[in-house]
């Protein structure tokens, strides 16, 4: 297992175009194997920074569309992991 984690980390410079945008900080990143992830797709829906937007219609729009879609992909025999069953940031759930 160490090995397999030792193997998945690796550190990403910025761009040359980052760096003139004051965003030069390493960014470390964990991409683990393919045949070891938990989840194979990850359903993300991105909601404003309103509160309300959650009751608004294309909030449930899109709530509905990601439940069909998770739906058809576990038929498919994929492992999905929907972020909005679970509440809060990918982000948040990623840092977990």
């Amino acid at each position: 297992m160490a090995a397999w984690l030792v193997d998945a980390y690796h550190e990403r410079y910025p761009s040359k175009s980052g760096r003139k945008h004051g965003r030069s900080k390493v960014q470390q990143v964990l991409q683990l194997h393919h045949h070891i992830t938990p989840y194979q797709v990850a359903i993300v829906v991105s909601s404003s920074s309103s509160p309300s937007s959650n009751t608004s219609s294309s909030g449930n729009e899109l709530r509905y569309i990601s439940e069909h879609l998770e739906k058809d992909l576990k038929k498919a025999g994929l492992s999905v992991f929907n972020a909005s069953h679970h509440g809060g940031s990918l982000d948040a759930h990623c840092k977990r």
